[in-house]
């Protein structure tokens, strides 16, 4: 083989043994899954953070009164309360058929205490309002980037009476 084939060969990866950033037992690859290690050699997760009752109390305590604090739609120009929004019945009401909003807001809040955000996911009908609220767990969702095209979804169910 000529030092040309060569070099084009290397250059596209024939011959090259590929080389791991870390294995998956490495402690860089803890990050990966969602721990850390720690001197202590325990790692800590929101499901054993919880174990620890003081933990528990103040998760539950500032998550219930978040839940129980008053929830206003208010227009951007203007201030204003939006009483006739149409997502107005979803933060005050039920946020869908088995979860009250007082309920949604208290499990996005203690998402948000112990995985650093809750999320919600918008079901609105064929004309665009919304219908539903409906909490996605934190591990199966990740956070908006800002980008508008890179928002999370949503889902739209078709009018039916078209």
């Amino acid at each position: 083989m000529s030092s040309i084939t060569k070099r084009l060969a290397r250059l596209f990866g024939q011959g090259v043994t590929e080389q791991k950033a870390f294995t998956l037992t490495s402690p860089e690859a803890f990050g990966l899954f969602g721990g850390l290690p720690v001197r202590s050699g325990v790692t800590v997760t929101s499901e054993t953070a919880l174990r620890v009752p003081a933990v528990a109390a103040a998760v539950g305590l500032i998550s219930e009164a978040c839940g129980n604090l008053p929830f206003k739609l208010h227009d951007r120009d203007t201030r204003e309360a939006q009483k006739d929004h149409a997502a107005y019945g979803l933060i005050h009401g039920e946020a869908n058929p088995w979860t009250s909003a007082e309920e949604l807001r208290e499990h996005l809040t203690r998402d948000a205490l112990l995985t650093g955000h809750g999320f919600a996911q918008v079901v609105r009908n064929g004309m665009g309002q919304p219908l539903e609220l409906h909490r996605i767990e934190p591990s199966t969702a990740l956070p908006p980037t800002g980008l508008v095209s890179q928002r999370m979804p949503e889902i739209h169910l078709g009018n039916p009476m078209s």
